[in-house]
């Protein structure tokens, strides 16, 4: 009788030790966790990245039609309901395999929460989010909001225009705006506004246009960047100068108030906590 007890509790020493060894291993390979949802080891070395950038890499994967490996996605019960994952977003809007955004660690007021979501997802701005909200939504969801196929197509031409450019794909959350991105790449001047000239086989040459002297057709030359920000249907906000209004207009419609406005139409305010869009207007 006392061996049977002194062997049981000898297995259950050795279970502990057990145990309490897993637990320090796990001490030591889990690491630092920040507020970006990155984990770096002991020495600063990333051994997963941040949620942006995660995140842009899983959304580039759906664009191309590839499998999304490491982040959750809408996915569709067999009863055809779609659901997500706690801590993140997007399930009652975006359309089967799309990647959701992380809301996890996103704080703000009713009027930042947006804008904070598209950063931590490494979108440049909100605007940015809502038309690749639009863009990548279910059916359903475009039908519930009168978003006719002619709007549809446009945003989704403006969409990969805004690939090609780099400005989705790629984790922006950095940068302020679109002219400290385009500055980022050489083709705006950030001190003066001016654009860099490119050669005929397209090389950088340097050389600087004065910002006044950019002609944009069908512009009054003497237009304010207000004026011409109306005239091409461009954030206000975002024309900075001539130069990143030509550079706006060279990729349609992607950063229009077709976007950034109230209208029900296209782009609508999203709440965040619910994934509901507002009604449409009568």
């Amino acid at each position: 009788m006392l061996v049977g007890t002194l062997n049981k509790m000898k297995n259950i020493f050795t279970i502990f030790l057990i145990i309490i060894f897993s637990l320090n291993v796990n001490a030591l390979t889990v690491g630092t966790y920040h507020t970006d949802g990155s984990i770096t080891d002991k020495d600063g070395k990333v051994i997963r990245k941040s949620y942006a950038d995660r995140y842009q890499e899983a959304l580039d994967a759906f664009n191309n039609g590839k499998e999304i490996i490491d982040w959750p996605t809408v996915k569709k019960s067999k009863k055809g309901k779609t659901f997500g994952k706690k801590g993140f977003f997007g399930e009652k809007i975006l359309e089967e395999g799309a990647p959701l955004l992380a809301i996890d660690k996103v704080t703000g007021s009713k009027d930042e929460i947006l804008n904070n979501i598209a950063k931590q997802n490494g979108y440049l701005n909100e605007d940015i989010l809502k038309l690749s909200l639009v863009v990548n939504s279910s059916e359903l969801f475009q039908s519930e909001n009168n978003i006719s196929m002619e709007t549809f197509d446009s945003l989704q031409n403006s969409y990969k225009k805004l690939i090609e450019a780099g400005v989705i794909g790629e984790n922006l959350s950095e940068f302020d705006d679109l002219s400290s991105f385009m500055s980022s790449m050489g083709s705006i001047d950030s001190t003066t506004g001016n654009a860099i000239l490119a050669a005929d086989d397209g090389v950088i040459s340097g050389e600087m246009v004065n910002d006044d002297d950019i002609q944009i057709e069908g512009i009054d030359p003497g237009a304010s960047l207000a004026d011409i920000a109306d005239s091409l249907n461009i954030d206000s906000s975002l024309v900075t100068s001539r130069a990143m209004a030509e550079t706006l207009s060279a990729v349609a419609n992607e950063v229009s108030n077709d976007v950034g406005s109230e209208d029900p139409y296209a782009g609508p305010a999203i709440d965040p906590n619910t994934g509901s869009a507002p009604l449409p207007a009568e």
